[in-house]
């Protein structure tokens, strides 16, 4: 039940343009110029979201959805077109972040859970040269938010009056990533990186017990903080 939307789909096209014409450059780069590395670290995602009304049977004006802050570990693989021009993709497991109750269903709490994937690729354009020890960097790029066991709890089944399924569509975003990367030597170093990704969706509740079905739509960026080590062969 993906809903689009289309100034989404023209930042969309624009970062996917993007895209397309850094990658048809990586493929034409000199082989003896490219160079790979490999990422692991830490992050947090704090979801900034603009939640609708519950809408469906039975629901009160003002319900709202907040989903929680969370953290997790994350893998990158990079390959370096030049001093300057590089195509990252991000990687780690299934991470489960908590939906609480908001507006006027507040005082309800937290009442589910779902997990994710966030697979991303994004164009970075790395500031300075070798001699740089401290080099900035920003980045564009394409996510794709994959959502599953998604599970309501007890106390939003007493509410909505049965066992409830809950499921999130998943969506395509843009990213924008901007960050500073400190080398230790010509190889190892380590980065710490600020990235947004506009991920907005929506979420259907099934109470079969009593027939009902209910909807909810998250206008979310995901903002990331993001600290890793890296090695470049």
């Amino acid at each position: 039940m993906n809903r689009s939307n289309s100034k989404h789909i023209k930042v969309l096209a624009a970062v996917s343009l993007a895209l397309t014409a850094a990658g048809s450059s990586l493929v034409l780069a000199d082989k003896n110029a490219s160079k790979w590395s490999q990422e692991v670290g830490y992050y947090k995602i704090t979801p900034d979201e603009d939640s609708s009304a519950i809408s469906g049977p039975g629901m009160p004006p003002g319900t709202a959805v907040d989903v929680k802050e969370g953290s997790s570990y994350l893998f990158s693989t990079t390959y370096h077109h030049n001093n300057n021009l590089s195509l990252e993709f991000f990687y780690g497991g299934w991470n489960e972040l908590d939906a609480a109750a908001d507006g006027s269903i507040s005082a309800l709490g937290n009442i589910g859970t779902f997990e994710y994937l966030a697979p991303t690729v994004t164009v970075n354009w790395t500031f300075g040269n070798d001699a740089w020890a401290l080099r900035p960097h920003l980045g564009l790029g394409i996510n794709r938010m994959i959502y599953g066991q998604e599970k309501a709890n007890a106390v939003l089944e007493g509410a909505l009056g049965g066992a409830t399924e809950i499921e999130v569509d998943d969506t395509w975003g843009a990213v924008f990533t901007a960050g500073l990367t400190w080398h230790f030597t010509k190889r190892l170093y380590a980065t710490a990186s600020y990235v947004v990704i506009n991920s907005d969706t929506s979420a259907t509740l099934t109470t079969e017990a009593v027939g009902t079905v209910r909807t909810v739509d998250l206008d979310t960026d995901l903002k990331i903080s993001y600290l890793n080590v890296g090695y470049r062969f």
